[in-house]
């Protein structure tokens, strides 16, 4: 019965040492390796192949552009696209949208960040796999700067994946309560 308690105790603390530091990783997508989605090329995906991580899509308005809520909505829901991120209606704050600020649209995980990042970006519409498909939303790329920035899981010990996996999972969820982003996970 005490090896159970220690387990529980381990895991506990464990969990609450990433919920205390989400604020920090939160800080450091805001400020760190912000890179437009143009600009996200072979080599950014070379640089942070094999990573395990969670990234951050971030938007604000082009200068001298508009775009209304119904507008982005229906663009956004376009029965051309398969397989994407959802509005979430309780994280969805249209008027947060302007040319100064940058706000986070999405957050996601991977053990493979460079990759990842990359199908975001460059899908096209009907691809079966999950992702914003980006490069194929025009009425985005007229409108709003895209950028994204990503945070490489720190080298551990251990070179189970299942562990890093747990890791980054509890990371992201953190960082959705903490960001907010439009889309993505409920």
């Amino acid at each position: 019965m005490e090896i159970k308690k220690k387990y529980i105790q381990s895991i506990n603390d464990f969990g609450k040492y990433i919920d205390d530091n989400t604020k920090e990783v939160a800080e450091y997508l805001r400020e760190n390796n912000i890179t437009s989605i143009e600009d996200f090329d072979e080599n950014h995906k070379k640089e942070i192949k094999n990573q395990f991580g969670v990234y951050c899509f971030f938007i604000r308005l082009k200068t001298n552009k508009t775009l209304n809520k119904d507008k982005f909505e229906k663009e956004w829901n376009n029965e051309d696209f398969i397989k994407y991120p959802q509005i979430i209606k309780d994280r969805y704050n249209f008027s947060e949208l302007n040319n100064k600020t940058f706000i986070p649209f999405y957050i996601g995980k991977s053990e493979e960040l460079g990759k990842r990042i990359f199908q975001h970006i460059n899908h096209s519409p009907q691809i079966t796999t999950y992702s914003l498909k980006l490069k194929e939303r025009e009425f985005l790329k007229e409108t709003l700067d895209i950028r994204v920035s990503w945070w490489k899981l720190p080298k551990i010990d251990t070179d189970d994946k299942s562990i890093k996996q747990f890791i980054i999972t509890r990371i992201e969820s953190q960082l959705r309560k903490e960001l907010k982003p439009w889309v993505g996970k409920q």
